[in-house]
């Protein structure tokens, strides 16, 4: 019984502590639950203080971007318009550029890559000729190799090339390129004293010569001066040309030493992207030409710009303009290098061959100055289908006017038009890649603020001197205003200056410009920059003149006179009066075909109406053809010369205007002497 009581009590004991057993684990399993319920709870509740958080700073963000946005378009509404055109050279030009000279490559290198990579490819379309690019390497090879092995030049050396545009010709300047000689393109309009000037300042010991017979005749009169001074000159010899010109000698093809094989890069090793590419010749328009520099960093930056525009390996660019000019050279020749694209050449321009020979190379792409616009414009509207059935979606070159830029690109169905703003010695140019019409470029505040290298100043218009303040420093003008154009010279944006010219390089240098000791470029150029940051060429300086108190842009009198439908060239400049301060205006004018001569009623209506008093032209000069240099630009310096004396205008026409009249009269050697002798008085 006892024994039964103990069981009994030890099965309660177990039942009972079974059940707090049981109690505790329920409470264990409902406290677990509940912390993972607090857990979840609270992981929830830091999720969602998280998201709030970050959808605040999101929200702040875009608040401020849009802020910030508002605010740029408020104060500076072509930011992005800017920021995409730095981008685009940054893009396309500088960091294509910088990455080759990274690796040690040149132009020439870029050149031989694509003889490898697309032999068969047209390089030069010339005439019935019909270049590749491995034809063009062999040449070059030919060339290259015979004047290194017979020793006519080493690396170093300069050259001087004396040829119309030719398929040679570009065999001779990739031939000097892989030799690591520079090459002296002189201008073959150029003969006697002003030839033996520019070999002079070119400090050349050998010139290659084309064997064209004008170019010929012009080294044989100088040749004696040339073998006094040591200076040999070689000429291109064709297969069917059996003898060499006394006093020349040759570049024999046919030799051993011209073999096709390529030219070892250890022949050009040592050369600096700062050594000289080219010599290019300023005009001489104003004084005996000058040799400027091209340094090989610049002809490869300068022959890149076009990608700006996408130009392609698939484009063909035609060239008329003189190779022996930076605008032939650099912009045609080297970007089409760059693209590894087709080059239609021609040996002179032609306005009335120029659409014939687009359609004929399948052109997409032509190059361009002001005047070879105004020549196309003047061709007679015959063939619609001629001037507008074509291929071309780009017209760039430089000098496009205002008056007929609009004309130009709907008359001749361009889509885009390039204008650029450039020289040979120059340290800045602008490019126009959106096709604001007139611009030659933009000077945004972004590039102000990352290279402050361009001002315009004020300065005296006759003198080309610039205008200076109290200070001493130069006077800044500001947007809107037309003044000296200067970009500042600095260690990443160098002058080059002209071969062996000192004196010549310090012209063209002004110094404490904004803070002593800076120096900056003169370019010679009245520019100005608008609100929106564009810029306009203006006039040369020295092209423009001072009359009356006031100044005188002679490119601006001269759109106006082009409006009139009988005109078809003008060109305006300043003549001096005996007895007068200044000089007043004149104006050499071309007719357009089949006009006999203007009405000089609407002539005097039309300038009075549309120029101020001190800026219509008192003097006309009715010319047969202008005189131009070999890059088509007009020789004022003649024309400034003659003047309006009759027996020096020889055969041309002038006439005087007669306000009394209220026309313009004709102007012989009676109403002459009267207008020099003060008795007909010039308002």
């Amino acid at each position: 019984m006892l024994v039964n009581a103990v069981k009994a009590k030890s099965e309660i004991e177990l039942r009972l502590f079974g059940t707090a057993e049981s109690t505790l684990i329920c409470d264990w399993q409902q406290q677990e639950i509940y912390c993972k319920r607090f857990r979840l709870s609270l992981i929830l509740q830091t999720t969602q203080v998280s998201m709030v958080l970050l959808l605040l700073i999101i929200g702040a963000v875009l608040a401020g971007l849009l802020t910030l946005f508002i605010y740029i378009r408020l104060t500076y509404p072509a930011f992005f318009h800017d920021l995409s055109e730095f981008l685009l050279i940054a893009r396309k030009v500088m960091g294509p550029s910088e990455k080759l000279m990274r690796k040690g490559l040149f132009q020439v290198d870029v050149f031989e890559s694509y003889a490898k990579s697309q032999p068969d490819k047209p390089f030069v379309l010339y005439q019935d000729e019909r270049h590749t690019y491995a034809d063009v390497d062999r040449a070059a090879n030919k060339v290259a190799n015979y004047l290194r092995k017979s020793k006519a030049v080493q690396f170093g050396d300069i050259m001087g090339i004396f040829m119309h545009n030719e398929p040679a010709y570009i065999f001779t300047v990739i031939a000097l390129l892989k030799l690591g000689v520079t090459g002296a393109n002189l201008n073959i309009g150029l003969r006697a004293d002003a030839l033996i000037n520019c070999i002079r300042v070119g400090k050349m010991k050998t010139i290659i010569c084309g064997r064209d017979p004008d170019l010929v005749e012009a080294m044989l009169a100088i040749m004696e001066t040339l073998k006094a001074q040591g200076i040999q000159v070689f000429i291109t010899q064709s297969p069917e040309a059996e003898t060499v010109p006394e006093g020349f000698l040759p570049v024999d093809l046919t030799s051993p030493l011209a073999s096709t094989e390529a030219v070892p890069r250890d022949v050009r090793k040592g050369s600096s992207y700062s050594d000289a590419a080219f010599f290019f010749y300023t005009s001489g328009t104003t004084g005996m030409p000058k040799a400027a520099r091209m340094q090989q960093r610049r002809f490869m930056i300068g022959g890149s710009l076009l990608k700006m525009f996408g130009l392609s390996s698939s484009d063909v660019v035609y060239i008329s303009l003189p190779l022996f000019h930076s605008a032939g050279m650099v912009l045609g020749v080297g970007n089409v290098i760059s693209a590894g694209c087709t080059m239609a050449l021609r040996t002179k321009f032609s306005a009335s061959h120029f659409w014939h020979d687009v359609r004929r190379y399948n052109v997409t792409v032509v190059q361009y100055i002001g005047e070879i616009c105004r020549y196309l414009l003047a061709q007679p509207k015959t063939d619609s289908e001629l001037e507008r059935g074509h291929s071309v979606w780009l017209a760039f070159g430089n000098g496009l006017s205002l008056d007929i830029w609009t004309e130009f690109k709907d008359r001749f169905n361009i889509s885009r038009i390039g204008e650029f703003f450039a020289a040979s010695e120059g340290n800045r140019g602008f490019m126009n890649t959106d096709g604001t019409v007139g611009a030659v470029g933009a000077h945004s505040p972004i590039t102000k603020w990352l290279a402050d290298d361009v001002e315009i100043i004020e300065c005296d218009w006759d003198t080309a001197q610039p205008i200076r303040g109290p200070d001493g420093k130069c006077i800044l003008l500001p947007k809107g205003k037309t003044g000296l154009m200067v970009s500042k010279i600095t260690k990443s944006n160098v002058f080059e200056g002209y071969v062996g010219g000192t004196e010549a390089d310090e012209k063209k240098i002004i110094h404490n410009v904004k803070v002593t000791g800076d120096k900056y470029f003169n370019s010679g150029d009245l520019m100005m920059i608008d609100s929106r940051n564009y810029v306009f060429f203006k006039d040369r300086l020295g092209d423009t003149f001072r009359w009356k108190g006031e100044n005188v842009a002679s490119s601006e009198v001269a759109a106006v006179l082009t409006d009139l439908p009988t005109i078809a060239e003008a060109i305006v400049y300043g003549v001096k009066i005996p007895g007068y301060d200044g000089r007043t205006g004149m104006a050499a004018i071309v007719l357009l075909d089949g006009a006999q001569a203007p009405d000089w009623k609407e002539v005097y209506a039309h300038v009075t109406n549309h120029l101020p008093p001190y800026a219509r032209p008192k003097f006309f000069r009715v010319k047969g053809q202008m005189q131009t240099t070999m890059t088509y630009k007009y020789r004022k310096l003649d024309l400034v010369r003659e003047a309006f004396d009759p027996k020096a205008c020889a055969t041309d026409r002038l006439f005087f205007m007669d306000d009394s009249l209220q026309t313009y009269v004709p102007l012989g050697k009676e109403l002459c002497d009267q207008i020099v002798n003060k008795e007909i008085r010039i308002n």
